[in-house]
């Protein structure tokens, strides 16, 4: 189910971006352009790290700080718990 639903929203983004790119940076100068470019960039290395740190974390770490109710640790403990959802979204 869940990858059904990631391939769609993969291919929305996908969609999204390119008419965005396309459309809007071909109206813009050569300097709004190439900032959107790194934007994306930017953006793309962002989703990265987090995929990588969500597949490379130890979850019993986060079952402890959950336990102890320490600040962030139910969002960490589901994005690592689903960190193969995660990793998709990069």
């Amino acid at each position: 189910m869940w990858a059904s639903r990631m391939l769609i929203m993969t291919l929305c983004l996908s969609i999204a971006f390119g008419f965005l790119s396309q459309v809007v940076f071909s109206r813009m100068g050569i300097l709004f352009a190439i900032a959107g470019i790194i934007f994306f960039i930017f953006i793309s290395t962002i989703f990265d790290m987090v995929g990588i740190a969500s597949a490379s974390a130890d979850i019993e770490v986060f079952k402890i700080w959950r336990s102890k109710k320490v600040e962030g640790s139910e969002t960490g403990y589901r994005i690592v718990k689903n960190c193969e959802k995660v990793c998709n979204l990069n």
